[in-house]
């Protein structure tokens, strides 16, 4: 069993609450266990700081069977009274809290739902333990009514990311989507830069969407008549189901790790009921692909609800709210919007919820420098010759990690130049590094660091400047560890 997550420490407070799911297989793989852990990171939650508990075995079938029935339960309401849709919701929601959770994390939660105040809640969760936990019914209240829940995939924990970059959000729409610049028109917000809608055919190149900042996708569910779609976010056959989005859209190499834009899912309600089959495929997909946020519905929503939470969560993230607070505000007026339908419900946010948004500053460029066959961290042997290359680019590199920048289209620098500073190492060029403006709009240059065979064990510090003229543009630094290997 996987052990568990240690919390980091960072610039944005935790959760409120985090409650991590594992799952455990019996030795044939035929019944399970689920062991649930909470932590809790604030002060009047200090009760369910440490719950540990697990569930009942649970056969193999029990657990298939189950993500089977929120179909079930949603086409029978779909033929009931109005009424009756919240009830049998309820009862559904009833039943996995009985059956998933034991009754010290049922007593927990009740506790929690006493002090009546909208607590944060992140599960983490691996990828055997895909259920609807908004849904669960404590007999009141649905989970995702008394909590802000935002949910993340265990085995990526180390990427979760507390703030993202937000910019112009480029929607895209599947073929039988009628008048979607209706739907983009809702993603206009005052003071953000307007939303690009995507041609069609852009989705069959997938480098494209490297560069953007915010994707949004439309989609209409199947209709009554079942007429044929051209899927995004590939083109797909019309046969397929939802269930073969992930295997079309990973061979297409889908990458969103350069600026880990937020991207959201409009899945609306054609006359038919219709899961969107969300965590087995568009959030699982775009969540991998290093997206920093995914928000969509777990079925196919009325476009009344979709148009309210839709311009409703944009304009909070434009107004620099955390996802968290963005997406219950939104969720919110979607049900006062259409009090009549309970499909505010469906909405799910992958991410964490405390994750806030900020806008990129303009920037001269990403200053880069890199060994040419090791890594930066790689130890040196004492008379050992690295070679680096050092750049600046007008895009960041796939492993940068800290906040994005606005670069001119057009970097251009009169005379720019790199120094390198250090002590005890030959630096080559021994003046300065000239950097060559490349035909794709980035600055490269070379240079080589030589250990003296006498030098001891030692971190030597490297410090790289980047001139234009007597104009300072950049300064790095890192340290060159040099090591002959005994372990001293």
């Amino acid at each position: 069993m996987r052990p568990l997550i240690a919390a980091r420490s960072r610039p944005v407070p935790q959760p409120n609450l985090i409650l991590q799911v594992r799952t455990q297989w019996n030795g044939d793989i035929s019944a399970c266990t689920f062991h649930y852990h909470i932590d809790s990171y604030q002060p009047r939650l200090l009760f369910a700081d440490g719950v540990d508990c697990s569930s009942q075995s649970l056969t193999a079938i029990w657990v298939e069977r189950t993500r089977q029935l929120l179909q079930t339960t949603l086409e029978e309401t779909a033929i009931s009274e109005a009424g009756d849709f919240r009830s049998h919701l309820a009862s559904f929601g009833q039943y996995l809290w009985r059956s998933l959770f034991p009754e010290e994390l049922q007593s927990t939660f009740r506790t929690i739902a006493n002090l009546n105040l909208p607590f944060t809640l992140l599960i983490i969760a691996d990828q055997d333990a895909w259920f609807p936990w908004e849904l669960l019914h404590d007999g009141q209240k649905f989970l995702g009514d008394r909590l802000i829940i935002g949910r993340w995939f265990w085995e990526l924990e180390k990427a979760r990311p507390y703030e993202f970059p937000v910019g112009a959000v480029n929607v895209a729409h599947y073929a039988s989507v009628e008048q979607p610049e209706l739907w983009t028109e809702l993603l206009y917000s005052s003071g953000a830069p307007p939303p690009v809608p995507m041609e069609a055919s852009i989705f069959n190149d997938m480098s494209l969407l490297e560069s953007i900042r915010g994707l949004h996708l439309i989609r209409y569910g199947q209709s009554m008549e079942a007429a044929n779609l051209q899927d995004a976010p590939v083109r797909v056959d019309s046969d397929c189901g939802t269930e073969d989005i992930e295997q079309e859209v990973q061979p297409a190499k889908l990458s969103l790790r350069r600026n880990h834009p937020l991207v959201s899912l409009s899945y609306v309600n054609a006359g038919r009921v219709e899961l969107t089959a969300l965590e087995q495929t568009w959030a699982s997909t775009f969540v991998r692909a290093g997206c920093s946020a995914f928000v969509g519905s777990l079925w196919a929503v009325r476009s009344q609800v979709e148009t309210a939470f839709l311009g409703a969560f944009y304009h909070s993230i434009w107004a620099g709210q955390t996802l968290g607070v963005a997406f219950n505000a939104a969720r919110r007026l979607a049900q006062t919007v259409v009090p009549e339908s309970w499909d505010w419900l469906a909405y799910v946010l992958f991410s964490d919820p405390m994750a806030r948004p900020y806008r990129p500053v303009p920037g001269q460029g990403y200053a880069v420098v890199e060994p040419i066959g090791q890594e930066i961290d790689d130890p040196v042997a004492p008379g050992a010759t690295v070679r680096f290359r050092v750049s600046l680019r007008r895009t960041p590199p796939v492993w940068y990690e800290n906040r994005l920048m606005e670069v001119a289209e057009d970097l251009r620098f009169e005379d720019l130049r790199v120094f390198i500073v250090t002590s005890g190492l030959q630096v080559t060029p021994g003046d300065s590094v000239i950097m060559t403006l490349t035909a794709i709009g980035d600055y490269l240059g070379w240079f080589m660091l030589a250990v003296p065979p006498e030098m001891e064990n030692r971190s030597v510090l490297v410090q790289v400047y980047f001139e234009d003229g007597i104009e300072p543009v950049h300064h790095l630094r890192f340290s060159l560890k040099v090591s002959n290997g005994d372990g001293v």
